[in-house]
């Protein structure tokens, strides 16, 4: 478990630098599976979490 939540963790990490952000990730397997049942979608969930990019920016599709 340790090890998927570190992997989890640096997707996330990896993630943001795509945005240009450099955060530091301390989520926790079920925090995002929990979210991902919410929204059906691993970016979404990863939005959510991050707040990157900023909700209120268009997604193109």
């Amino acid at each position: 478990m340790a090890t998927m939540e570190r992997a989890l963790n640096e997707w996330v990490a990896l993630y943001a630098r795509c945005y240009g952000y450099d955060i530091e990730t301390e989520f926790t397997v079920r925090e995002v599976a929990e979210m991902v049942l919410k929204t059906y979608d691993l970016r979404d969930t990863v939005q959510l979490l991050t707040r990157i990019p900023d909700p209120k920016a268009e997604r193109v599709r």
